[in-house]
């Protein structure tokens, strides 16, 4: 069944702002009970679970479970959604280089009168691997996983010991001599890459990770560092964690948001939010980061509960199939969280959201528990 719903203002938003719609965390306690509050909850709900009669499962698992140039160029570039803004790919060009990243190399070529001159390769660290580069006329920004130790004071045991963390660094290069280009900058930020953005001279970054929770001694903030500061890695203070405001069954999950200006020395900003990303939505002046929240565990576990209780039919609708959306103003380096919004249902990708004249678009598949779905469209303001 397919059906088009044109909805503004249906959607449950927390208010404009990081002071109404997300909260620091402060201090190492919170930062750890919001995770290991969210583990208890699902632990006793797995409990609650397996109580349930294997006809209650068998229905629960029945529901269903389981661009181009700006046209003045004679070249081709990446596909953007926002021509303003850059996305990355495995091969760049500004129309008479080519870039190409390979393993954790870049290989630079000339492009002219139809034939390829090798101009250099660009070797990265040993254990490297590059998912996407970025280029304009004066840098070349090569994206790459990283993995870096971290000490900490093991209580248990008695001495310092040290925590194996992953991260995404950025390589940045001056290009503007193509006989000798030059590493100039090295960042790099906690967390699996999501994706990134530029737009202009500003790189935006964005990390997600799932921290340590079996044990609250190794419930450590991200790390970060660039070398424009010094070597060492950082912790992020508390007071650059946040929380949102009024949302349950929260994925146990953060997100870092980076910001940096290529044109100048001034360090990273990066602030972490908790909660997952899955997909984002940026422009010139605002960024969106969206997750399916309301994992499918939480359906099964209330679909079977309701089952063994004698309930004839599961609800119509599904409302943990729903869609949580970070809304935050940009500013340069300045990247500042403006609100949380729950939509129902599920995007498919970035294609799926937009923003126009100051409304943001988003479009969602609502899946029922006899695994119908309907096709909406909602559109936000004041976020």
């Amino acid at each position: 069944m397919m059906l088009l719903l044109l909805c503004g203002g249906c959607a449950e938003q927390k208010g404009n702002g990081a002071e109404g719609a997300f909260q620091p965390v402060q201090d190492a306690e919170t930062y750890a009970n919001i995770f290991t509050s969210y583990e208890e909850k699902m632990a006793a709900a797995v409990m609650e679970e397996t109580k349930s009669s294997d006809t209650a499962l068998a229905h629960a698992e029945a529901a269903g479970m389981g661009g181009a140039g700006d046209g003045e160029n004679d070249y081709s570039g990446t596909n953007l959604q926002v021509e303003a803004v850059d996305e990355g790919d495995i091969v760049k060009t500004d129309g008479a280089y080519i870039y190409r990243a390979d393993g954790n190399r870049v290989y630079v070529a000339e492009a002219k009168d139809g034939t390829l001159k090798k101009i250099d390769t660009l070797t990265l660290k040993e254990n490297a691997y590059i998912s996407e580069l970025y280029v304009d006329e004066e840098r070349l920004v090569a994206v790459s996983a990283a993995y870096f130790a971290i000490p900490y004071a093991a209580e248990s045991a008695g001495a310092e010991a040290t925590i194996e963390h992953s991260g995404t660094s950025l390589f940045v290069y001056d290009i503007k001599d193509k006989e000798n280009i030059e590493l100039v900058r090295e960042i790099t930020q906690e967390g699996n890459f999501l994706t990134a953005r530029k737009a202009g001279n500003f790189f935006y970054l964005i990390t997600c990770q799932y921290p340590y929770v079996y044990r609250q001694e190794t419930m450590m903030p991200p790390a970060y560092s660039d070398s424009a500061a010094g070597e060492e890695m950082l912790s992020l203070s508390y007071d650059r964690i946040y929380y949102p405001v009024g949302v349950e069954n929260l994925t146990p999950s953060q997100m870092m948001v980076g910001a940096v200006d290529l044109a100048s020395d001034q360090p990273i900003a990066i602030e972490s939010y908790i909660g997952a990303g899955e997909n984002v939505y940026m422009n010139e002046n605002s960024l969106y980061i969206v997750a399916n929240e309301g994992y499918d565990f939480w359906l099964v576990r209330d679909m079977a509960v309701g089952a063994a209780e004698g309930e004839e039919e599961a609800p119509k609708e599904i409302t943990e199939n729903e869609s949580l959306l970070y809304a935050f103003g940009i500013d340069g380096t300045s990247v500042t969280a403006r609100a949380n919004s729950k939509v129902p249902g599920r995007i498919l990708n970035q294609f799926s959201m937009d923003e126009y004249n100051g409304h943001f678009r988003i479009a969602t598949t609502v899946t029922d528990s006899n695994g119908d779905t309907d096709n909406r469209v909602y559109i936000l303001s004041g976020i």
